[in-house]
């Protein structure tokens, strides 16, 4: 993982309560959340379904999502796919997150 995104998740630890809801998850399903995560901060995109159902065993994608988002750790977008782990998203809003004065 990046520096950039280990310190973006980090601080996020320290001031949202997300830390407890991903360890009520399983193994699985908190390595793809920090995946998820990791991959909007490197790459500026969510994860695919063909993605995530490679990284979430012993669960198909659409349900892991559904997990994710109930949990408030994924957030989706009004069609239901994928877009964001908060606070960061692909969709426009009336907030900005920087990362390194970027």
């Amino acid at each position: 993982m990046s520096r950039i995104s280990d310190y973006a998740l980090d601080r996020l630890r320290s001031i949202l309560p997300l830390a407890e809801r991903q360890a009520a998850l399983s193994s699985e399903l908190r390595a793809l959340h920090r995946r998820f995560f990791y991959m909007l901060v490197d790459k500026g995109r969510p994860m695919t379904l063909p993605e995530i159902a490679a990284l979430a065993p012993g669960h198909d994608a659409p349900f892991a999502i559904w997990i994710l988002s109930t949990a408030d750790l994924i957030v989706l977008g009004k069609d239901g796919d994928p877009v964001g782990a908060y606070p960061l998203t692909v969709e426009q809003t009336p907030y900005r997150v920087t990362i390194n004065d970027n």
